[in-house]
Parts: structure tokens; C-alpha cells; sequence
């Protein structure tokens, strides 16, 4: 009797030594953080800010393989430097926000670069049309808060943005997205 208590213990035990660690889930802070745009247009700098938008993080430095992010962002909610440009951004030759009122980024996979940097592979869907991008990020945490940050750039052409305007080089035709987040576990 007591060599199979032994041995149902010493089963369990290893059980539990074999089971998966899980990464921290983290509530992002919306109120204090923020996802942008910047880039070039034909009077000088791009800049912009998404104003609805959310994101869910699963991280643990001590585990990238069960790390995910994901992002959403309402496509009607970017507001930029250029009044004449946030009227054109929800048109159909643009975001087309009636159409896909959403745009998304969702990681595979990510990898530790060094220090407090890591690199995001994922993909960028826009106009219902998918990209693949690395995102490089830094993030910091101290005790149960994180702080984040990155930018990343995708070429608006590969997406039908501003499919008008293919052929004005002013405009430019690289969006970089910031990202400055903080969240808690």
C-alpha cells in the first residue's frame, strides 16, 4: 500500500513539474496609453493619434512562446495634424471605415532582441487585407506594471490607402504606427 501512495505521488508530482507555465495576461490602460501615426505629407510631418482603440497582452519575458498581442483599432476614430485628411481617412478611397471599420494586428510569435527589447511578428490587417510585419518594442516591468513602446511602419500602397494618390510621391507612402502603453497584471 505504501509503495503505490509513494509511487501516485512521485506521478503527480512530475505531473506538475512537466505542466505549462502560462504567460501574465495585462490590462491595458487606455486612458494612459496611446497608439499614433506619423509620416509625410506635402506641407511637412504626419502626425496622428487612433482615439478608440484596444489591445490584449499575454507576456512573460521568462516565456515568449505562450506571449500574444493583439490590437484593434476603429478605423473611423484616427485624427491627424491635416483637417482635410481626417475628412478624407473614412472614405472608400482611404480607410473605407464603413466597410472595414476595423484594423488589427495580431502576433505569431515573439522573440527577445536583447536588454528590455523585443521583436512582435505578426500581422496587420487593413482594409481586410493582411500584411506581415515584425514589430520592434522595448518593454519595462516593475512589479505588476509594464510599460511598452515601439513603432513600426507599413507602406499605405500595400493596403489600397489612398489609392488615388499612388502617384504623389509628397504624400508619402510609409505610415509609421507608434504604440506607448501601460498596463497592469
Amino acid at each position: 500500500m505504501r509503495r503505490s501512495a509513494l509511487l501516485i505521488c512521485s506521478s503527480l508530482a512530475l505531473m506538475g513539474a512537466m505542466s505549462p507555465v502560462w504567460a501574465q495576461d495585462w490590462l491595458v490602460d487606455t486612458k494612459k496609453s496611446s497608439v499614433g501615426i506619423v509620416g509625410h505629407k506635402p506641407t511637412g510631418p504626419l502626425t496622428g493619434s487612433v482615439e478608440k482603440w484596444d489591445g490584449h497582452i499575454i507576456f512573460d519575458p521568462e516565456n515568449l512562446n505562450a506571449s500574444h498581442v493583439s490590437v484593434t483599432i476603429d478605423t473611423a476614430s484616427i485624427r491627424t495634424n491635416d483637417q482635410q485628411l481626417n475628412t478624407l481617412l473614412p472614405g472608400s478611397d482611404w480607410l473605407s471605415a464603413n466597410t472595414f471599420p476595423m484594423a488589427t494586428f495580431e502576433s505569431t510569435s515573439i522573440t527577445h532582441t536583447g536588454g528590455n527589447a523585443y521583436a512582435a511578428a505578426g500581422t496587420v490587417t487593413i482594409r481586410g487585407i493582411r500584411q506581415a510585419v515584425t514589430v520592434p518594442f522595448t518593454v519595462d516591468i516593475l512589479n505588476n506594471t509594464a510599460h511598452a513602446q515601439g513603432t513600426f511602419s507599413v507602406l499605405r500602397t500595400d493596403f489600397g490607402i489612398g489609392s488615388l494618390m499612388e502617384n504623389t510621391p509628397d504624400l508619402g507612402f510609409s505610415i509609421g504606427v507608434t504604440f506607448d502603453l501601460n498596463a497592469t497584471k
